[in-house]
């Protein structure tokens, strides 16, 4: 199956963003005001949260972000109070009422709204960093249609597609704006639908990755999907550059890699970082020691510590076994028939039917616009050949 990816607009405006930086650092301001308001409100009430235990409404402010429940809470103990002090007439309690009165109305007109809409905002984003007031399904990206060629971003979605023989096989619609993210979703579906289990998967050097090579050797299918940095480390030039050290004498036994300058670089710890997905890569990170007074120092490195290598030894296996595949006749002619399969749906849909703004909203309403379109794509195809 090859598989492809393109960006179409969402059906709502571009200026209807949300943005999770900006709903972060908004909710941190009122949380700030929130707790220099509940000390005021427990100085003028005097009453313990008693579900709380021994903290009061301030302290607990200082640990943790104040929800709209808690907010509620003080909110209820206000008017209970307020009730308390209904009938009294003597100055003291009616300089309380006054500030309760303030209070209850600065909870119920500010406070209390903004909160419960960031905490809207957060369970929206579902991982993203952005989505649209009136399509809340859709994300802010970059368009390849960019007709101002400013990089504005725009609401819109990252359509999958995978096609065989110029059919289209399946499809599946992402908010994410990065294909690296899809394939593994893309593929259990479109296998799930069809049952059935592909030999191999033809894709370009967006969907390349140590997690999506893992997936597809779980898997058991070949994966003829170059990674990023292929073109580069296959030209000459790559093999060139003296200060890569990709291109270094390693010894595997010793772990020490050996610089343009002779000097030896020792392995010196074992990192693991974790990303996005949960997906775990484990690094070696090896670094020079005898960097200071090098003559090549700035050539090599720019930071004080001296030259620091984070060595991958999965990835740099995958890599090895990518170029290998690559390398082969056969996935030569695959990955040239690549730019005929999903690219000619693309063309079709977008360039000749100019559809390049869905007309629906929502995730579920845009997968059956984009449905349509897939299936009169394929009756197409079947005219043509009959």
């Amino acid at each position: 199956m090859f598989v492809d990816g393109t960006k179409v607009e969402s059906a709502s405006n571009k200026y209807t963003f949300v943005w999770k930086k900006a709903v972060e650092k908004n909710e941190k301001k009122l949380d700030e005001k929130l707790r220099v308001f509940l000390k005021e409100v427990e100085e003028i009430t005097d009453v313990e949260n008693r579900e709380y235990g021994n903290k009061d409404l301030a302290e607990l402010g200082e640990d943790i972000t104040v929800t709209s429940e808690e907010i509620k809470a003080v909110a209820d103990k206000i008017n209970k109070k307020l009730d308390e002090i209904a009938d009294s007439i003597n100055e003291e309690s009616k300089d309380v009422k006054k500030k309760l009165k303030k209070a209850k109305r600065l909870i119920e007109k500010d406070y209390l709204p903004r909160k419960e809409k960031y905490e809207k905002a957060n369970a929206t984003f579902k991982g993203r960093n952005s989505y649209s007031k009136t399509d809340e399904d859709a994300t802010f990206m970059r368009m390849k249609e960019d007709a101002m060629l400013n990089g504005q971003l725009k609401p819109g979605y990252n359509i999958q597609v995978g096609t065989e023989n110029n059919f289209v096989i399946g499809y599946d619609v992402f908010p994410n704006p990065t294909d690296t993210r899809t394939l593994k979703p893309h593929l259990e579906n479109v296998m799930n639908r069809l049952d059935c289990k592909f030999e191999t998967i033809i894709a370009d050097a967006g969907y390349g990755s140590e997690e999506n090579y893992d997936y597809l050797e779980e898997k058991e299918i070949i994966g003829a999907i170059k990674y990023s940095t292929y073109e580069k480390e296959t030209k000459r030039s790559f093999k060139k550059k003296t200060f890569n050290f990709e291109n270094w004498n390693y010894d595997s036994n010793q772990k020490l890699y050996t610089c343009p300058a002779g000097n030896p670089v020792p392995y010196k710890k074992t990192v693991t970082k974790k990303n996005h997905s949960g997906y775990l890569q484990t690094y070696d990170v090896y670094q020079c020691d005898n960097c200071e007074g090098c003559p090549y120092r700035e050539l090599c490195t720019k930071s004080e510590y001296g030259r620091m290598i984070q060595r991958n030894e999965h990835w740099l296996e995958q890599k090895s076994k990518v170029k290998n595949l690559l390398a082969t006749d056969e996935y030569k002619k695959l990955m040239k028939k690549r730019s005929t399969e999903c690219e000619t749906v693309f063309g079709q849909i977008k360039d000749n039917q100019k559809f390049r703004r869905f007309h629906l909203r929502g995730s579920k309403k845009v997968g059956t616009e984009w449905g349509l379109l897939m299936l009169g794509y394929d009756f197409k195809q079947l005219a043509r050949l009959s």
